[in-house]
C-alpha cells in the first residue's frame, strides 16, 4: 500500500475530475446524476475541473498552465507541413 493514497488532505496525491451537471446536454441524465455525468461529459470532452497528482489540469474547462491558443496555432502549423509533405 501507498502511504500517499488514500486521504484528501495537503501533501497527498489527489486525482480528480469535476463536472458541471447544469449544461443542457445533461438535463434529464436520470436520477444517476454521477454515471449520467461521466457518461455525457466523456463522450462531449466537458470536464470543467481536473487534478491530476495535486495539480490543477483544466479549470473553468481550460487548460490550467497551457496556452491554448499557442497549442492550436502550433497544431495548425503541422497540419500544414504534414499535408503538404504527405498530400497527394
Amino acid at each position: 500500500r501507498r502511504p500517499e493514497l488514500g486521504k484528501l488532505e495537503e501533501g497527498m496525491a489527489a486525482d480528480m475530475i469535476g463536472i458541471s451537471l447544469d449544461r443542457l446536454d445533461l438535463i434529464g441524465a436520470g436520477e444517476d446524476y454521477p454515471a449520467s455525468a461521466v457518461f455525457c461529459a466523456s463522450a462531449n470532452h466537458h470536464v470543467d475541473f481536473s487534478m491530476i497528482n495535486g495539480k490543477i489540469i483544466i479549470q473553468d474547462g481550460h487548460f490550467h498552465s497551457i496556452d491554448e491558443d499557442a497549442l492550436k496555432n502550433r497544431i495548425a502549423e503541422c497540419w500544414k507541413k504534414y499535408r503538404h509533405r504527405y498530400a497527394g
